[in-house]
């Protein structure tokens, strides 16, 4: 092979590789620039966690906290723990569930309150919302077992007798209090706000009645 030839395939080789180490460079710029633009996107999600998340603090931290009438977490406080809870779960892909409930006679709403925090757990809230409802949150809770424990509110078996406190009275002969209706809601993967499971308790507490 002469000197000419020798240089012509060297040439050529040369120019193959620089194609190869463009074409590199290109698909290394093209996948900087795809991790940038997911970074961006999850900046941007992240922002804006941030901002709900910050007005919820700022609205539990300006509103009641408790309801004068029953003790329980105000409409605006549960409201807010809802929205906080429901994108908790949904981030992790945990359940979900709240309860609404309504007294079986007027007047006995105080008291209905006080029998249900009795048995919630320390993750639970119990919040009064409009009018005579009262709801339950259930953080890690599915539809079934809510619905279990929205039964168990309604059994006079199972329920806490009011005004059992007084010395000397027969727990048999006291009036237990209960739930006149219950709704109920789990979390679904359309939820994008924690008012849509209320609605879907709603409904199901007015059906009841």
């Amino acid at each position: 092979m002469n000197l000419l030839a020798l240089m012509t395939v060297i040439s050529s080789l040369l120019a193959v590789a620089l194609l190869l180490v463009l074409e590199m460079h290109r698909k290394a710029r093209a996948t900087l620039r795809a991790r940038d633009r997911s970074l961006d996107v999850f900046q941007q999600r992240l922002s804006r966690e941030m901002t709900k998340r910050e007005a919820a603090e700022h609205a539990l931290a300006n509103t009641d906290t408790r309801d004068p009438d029953t003790g329980a977490a105000s409409h605006a406080r549960f409201l807010a723990s809802g929205e906080e809870e429901l994108r908790r779960a949904s981030r992790y892909g945990r359940a979900l569930a709240v309860l609404l409930v309504s007294p079986l006679d007027d007047g006995r709403l105080s008291d209905l309150a006080a029998v249900i925090d009795e048995g919630l757990r320390d993750s639970d809230l119990l919040g009064r919302l409009d009018g005579d409802r009262l709801a339950i949150l259930l953080p890690e809770t599915d539809l079934q077992t809510a619905r279990e424990v929205g039964k168990r509110l309604s059994d006079p078996v199972a329920s806490v007798a009011a005004g059992s406190d007084d010395a000397g009275q027969d727990d048999t002969k006291v009036e237990r209090v209960r739930p006149g209706s219950v709704g109920c809601a789990g979390l679904e993967p359309s939820d994008e706000s924690f008012d849509a499971m209320l609605a879907r308790a709603g409904r199901e507490l007015d059906d009841g009645r």
